[in-house]
């Protein structure tokens, strides 16, 4: 009675301990998506900056002060020398 009672013992400790390592697992890869996600959102806003901040070669335009001269109205724009 003591093996039987001891082998259901070690069945039930080892299926929490495998549940809890594959919750653990599970939990790990997620986090390491969203990191991943994140940081290629990261970089493509940086491409982005970058590629409005070399659009002319001369002089840098911050991007917030560019955007309504795009779109045609007249606003004050902050011009820095490179």
């Amino acid at each position: 009675m003591v093996k039987v009672g001891g082998f259901i013992a070690m069945s039930v400790g080892a299926f929490i301990f495998w549940q809890t390592m594959d919750k653990i697992h599970v939990w790990n890869a997620l986090r390491q998506d969203e990191k991943q996600e994140r940081f290629e959102k990261e970089m493509e806003i940086k491409r982005l900056h970058h590629d409005f901040n070399s659009f002319e070669p001369a002089i840098a335009i911050s991007v917030k002060r560019r955007l309504p001269v795009l779109y045609g109205l007249i606003w004050e724009l902050e011009i820095q020398e490179l």
